[in-house]
């Protein structure tokens, strides 16, 4: 595959809601496409005011890129642009917090998505729970 330019695809998204709780989101997409790219990512977004970082919500996606490859931050971005749930966090300090993670043939299902990202918001989040 030519990863000129790079390709990105959601599975799923979620917001970390004050209640403890989380609204999950999962994606339509191509499959084919899916079983084409090679990097599987979660990623919290993480809001930053100061020293206070706060864990909101979360994307899962399928690339062509690492995380730490040129194009990977603009891609996600992207993502959060065109995500009406998720555009609201796009033009806040925010960082992202990448984990790859590894799949072997057909894409997660939502509550899989949903534990591991709960996992993630623990490890990222200071005594606070999904």
């Amino acid at each position: 595959m030519n990863k000129k330019g790079g390709v990105t695809i959601p599975i799923f998204h979620c917001v970390f809601n004050v209640r403890e709780s989380i609204t999950s989101y999962m994606r339509s997409f191509d499959k084919k496409m899916y079983q084409e790219l090679d990097n599987f990512y979660l990623i919290c977004i993480s809001l930053n005011d100061g020293a206070k970082k706060e864990v909101v919500a979360g994307i899962a996606v399928k690339t062509s890129y690492k995380h730490d490859e040129p194009g990977f931050l603009d891609a996600i971005h992207g993502l959060l642009l065109s995500t009406q749930v998720l555009e609201k966090y796009a033009a806040k300090n925010i960082s992202f917090l990448p984990a790859k993670i590894i799949f072997e043939g057909l894409p997660p299902s939502e509550n899989e998505l949903l534990e591991l990202m709960q996992e993630q918001y623990l490890k990222h989040s200071t005594g606070g729970s999904a």
